[in-house]
């Protein structure tokens, strides 16, 4: 009998050591869960924060364009206007030309005639 329970309580040490590594490897298991999850937040997060940068860039990007685009328009127009005054200035010297040109003609046809 005394063998048997030398044997019965190997066994219970046995059981109880496997419970007891079970229990570690369960709480093991969790941490890495716990860790792993936390890992995956993280990267989410990052990313987002990735994404949101890269719509940043596009937007001061846009900006930039549209920037651009308004310098040209006010460049092309206060070319134009200067064109425009230019051109005005150039057609009221030719009408001014084509007036004096045309009392000349009255007037040395009219002291010939």
């Amino acid at each position: 009998m005394i063998g048997h329970s030398s044997d019965l309580d190997a066994l219970r040490t046995q059981t109880q050591t496997a419970q007891n590594e079970s229990a570690t490897a369960a709480s093991q298991t969790a941490a890495v869960m716990s860790l792993n999850l936390k890992l995956q937040s993280s990267a989410s997060k990052n990313q987002a924060k990735l994404i949101e940068l890269e719509i940043k860039k596009l937007e001061a990007r846009e900006t930039r364009e549209l920037l651009n685009i308004v310098q040209v328009r006010n460049l092309l127009h206060r070319s134009c206007q200067g064109l425009l005054k230019v051109d005005l200035f150039s057609h009221i010297c030719h009408n001014y030309m084509s007036s004096q040109t045309v009392t000349l003609q009255a007037a040395t046809s009219s002291s010939s005639g």
